[in-house]
């Protein structure tokens, strides 16, 4: 629902970054979720970004801009 309809982006809570890095540095050790998997706590957070790492499907019938954020 509320994931997929962009909703969860209007939360106070919720911060959207873009780039190709992204580095997050918290207070204290916090549980980090990767793709819905618990990991161990930690305070620190590195992602970067993998140009074409990613295949991914979309079906005709997919609302147009679905992925694209337009």
């Amino acid at each position: 629902g509320r994931l997929f309809r962009g909703e969860h982006e209007k939360h106070p809570q919720v911060t959207r970054l873009t780039g190709a890095s992204v580095e997050i540095h918290a207070d204290g050790p916090q549980i980090i979720q990767i793709d819905g998997e618990a990991l161990v706590p930690a305070d620190h957070l590195s992602i970067r970004v993998e140009p074409r790492a990613l295949r991914v499907l979309v079906p005709p019938q997919a609302p147009r801009g679905l992925f694209t954020g337009s």
